[in-house]
């Protein structure tokens, strides 16, 4: 899953995050800023999200043994 860009309004600053999951399916959604600051391209995560909002974007912690 990679997140992509927000862009800028002349009202107010918007961020929209691109998710391709597992499927191969693209979701898109929109954030706020603190939360957009938190992402990367590239990053792996469990994607949480409620009908077409975003909830959490969860780091994957492996028991390693």
């Amino acid at each position: 899953m990679s997140a992509v860009h927000g862009y800028h309004s002349t009202t107010s600053m918007s961020y929209y995050v691109i998710f391709e999951v597992e499927s191969g399916v693209w979701m898109e959604f929109s954030v706020y800023g603190k939360k957009y600051g938190m992402l990367a391209e590239g990053d792996e995560r469990k994607l949480i999200f409620q009908d077409s909002r975003y909830l959490r974007f969860e780091r994957t912690i492996y028991n390693k043994k």
